[in-house]
């Protein structure tokens, strides 16, 4: 539609062992930041912290490093100079929608209770945050322009599983933006034996014999 070509390439794409682990999460992105990527878009919920965590030490360091939020609007997490923020926009989960669909599928009769419903943009249960945009006035309008085609029908977006990906990420080298933290000094052992005390002498005088 406006002549922009977008590819997915797996080298870049990582996953936890834990979504839950912020410092595996930093690592992470040191990694990718360090090898040339510029913006992320994490998916792995807590862990989201540790990358804009990365990205505003990455920027320290001279590196470009943005991220894209998700779930909620993380823009405030990823403020680093002022007013500023790392995060560029996020993809967010809009709850109250769903909770009021719900609500009033229920005041209805018709509960769909054991079943799954699909929010997507056009029925309003995902977007971007109406404000905390870090984009040009330019882009801000062509997103706009975007949304109002897909909320009408008008751009189709395919689901991810009708494109599957077979994942072989390459191995990420150590990250060099940061210097390693250096190893904890040994400290020698303390000793475990109570040290031997001189005999204290006795304070009763010797008293010489008598001629």
């Amino acid at each position: 539609m406006y002549g922009i070509s977008v590819s997915l390439s797996t080298q870049f794409i990582h996953y936890l062992s834990d979504p839950t682990d912020i410092e595996e999460a930093i690592y992470e992105a040191y990694g990718l930041f360090d090898s040339g990527v510029e913006c992320i878009f994490n998916l792995a919920g807590p862990s989201a912290s540790g990358v804009i965590t990365a990205a505003i030490d990455a920027l320290q360091w001279e590196v470009p490093a943005y991220v894209v939020g998700v779930d909620y609007d993380s823009y405030l997490e990823g403020l680093y100079d002022g007013d500023t923020s790392v995060v560029l926009t996020s993809a967010m989960k809009f709850y109250g929608t769903a909770v009021y669909k719900i609500m009033e599928s229920y005041a209805r009769g018709d509960f769909p209770g054991g079943t799954n419903m699909m929010l997507d943009l056009a029925s309003g249960g995902v977007g971007l945050p109406q404000d905390n945009l870090g984009f040009s006035q330019e882009t801000t309008i062509l997103i706009s322009d975007i949304l109002n085609y897909v909320e009408s029908g008008e751009l189709d977006i395919p689901v991810l599983g009708e494109y599957p990906i077979e994942f072989d990420p390459l191995p990420i080298s150590i990250p060099t933006i940061l210097p390693l933290p250096s190893e904890t000094p040994t400290l020698p052992p303390i000793p475990s034996e109570t040290p031997t005390l001189p005999p204290v002498p006795s304070l009763t005088p010797t008293i010489p014999p008598l001629p």
